[in-house]
């Protein structure tokens, strides 16, 4: 046995674990931030800012992304896939319910529906989310009880030109 490669390994798999924390604290660090960001940018109405950093220069921007899941349970954690279920059968979208639908492409197909102006997105008055038909022939009131449509807020970041 070569006890220099053992060793290397070893080595190897300490500063792995040295660098997973920092990327874990990284992580967290960037949380906090993130939700103070956001707020900073909703408080003052921008929509971008381009900043210059050690790594070069970055435009820095709120975006927005729709999300179509089942509804919270309020029976037990987790999510009413079943009341979702039914929700998107009555409506015919029955291509998205097998034992659980998929939400990743349930919320392509909602963000696709307000996208190409089939469906706007409104607000009840206890701040729930809904899709509301933009054009005839559709009915989405049945969605309203058995799918959860929440918008979530991140910063993107891009590389940006030098000046």
């Amino acid at each position: 046995m070569d006890i220099e490669r053992v060793k290397l390994y070893a080595t190897k798999m300490a500063e792995r674990r040295r660098l997973d924390k920092e990327v874990n604290d990284l992580k967290a660090e960037l949380a906090v931030l993130e939700v103070e960001l956001l707020e900073a940018y909703a408080e003052e109405g921008m929509q971008s800012a381009r900043v210059e950093t050690e790594y070069g220069n970055f435009n820095v921007s709120p975006r927005s992304q729709l999300w179509a899941t089942a509804p919270d349970d309020n029976d037990e954690e987790g999510k009413d896939y079943e009341k979702g279920c039914r929700a998107l059968e009555a409506v015919g979208w029955s291509d998205f319910v097998q034992r659980r639908f998929n939400t990743m492409t349930l919320s392509a197909h909602v963000r696709e529906l307000v996208k190409s102006g089939i469906a706007t997105l409104e607000q009840t008055e206890d701040g729930r989310l809904y899709l509301k038909p933009a054009v005839k022939g559709f009915n989405f009131t049945p969605l309203a009880d058995g799918i959860k449509i929440t918008e979530k807020f991140s910063l993107g970041v891009t590389k940006a030109a030098k000046k």
